[in-house]
């Protein structure tokens, strides 16, 4: 299953960052190239780094910026989440990623992997992730299905 969800139209962290006008500048530019490709606006969002690298980083900017942005993005009905398995930044192949999942998953009630279609070794085990996660007894679902809770 899938969700779409925003994450960045530059990844560039020192301009998203910069306060809560330039990251919702970028969410927008983002929201408008995800409706273009599929009718539909999306509801999930995914900062860039991860909401810890979001919250320091608008944050040390300006006290608060990071309340604001969240506060304006449940505004809107939007969620954001983070991953809290296979964090890909530390592994650099596919058995460390499958790795990665079969030691974490278990710890968390929703695991959510991270996985990048930009990895050639991260797309080549995902048939193994998804085919040990059956055999244990999970199921795979979009992340707009999954419990209200942020990640």
């Amino acid at each position: 299953a899938h969700s779409v969800g925003i994450h960045s139209a530059t990844h560039d962290y020192n301009a998203i960052y910069q306060s809560e006008e330039a990251y919702f500048a970028d969410l927008y530019r983002m929201q408008e190239i995800i409706f273009e490709q599929t009718g539909e606006y999306a509801k999930l969002v995914r900062f860039p780094g991860g909401s810890s690298t979001a919250f320091h980083k608008l944050n040390n900017r300006e006290k608060g910026a990071w309340e604001v942005v969240t506060a304006q993005l449940e505004r809107m009905g939007m969620r954001y989440f983070d991953w809290n398995v296979s964090p890909e930044n530390s592994v650099n192949s596919g058995e460390a990623s499958v790795n990665a999942v079969i030691n974490f998953a278990p710890r968390y009630e929703v695991p959510v992997s991270l996985q990048h279609d930009t990895r050639l070794y991260s797309v080549r085990c995902v048939e193994r992730i998804l085919k040990w996660g059956t055999e244990h007894g999970y199921t795979f679902k979009g992340l707009d299905t999954a419990p209200v809770q942020n990640y």
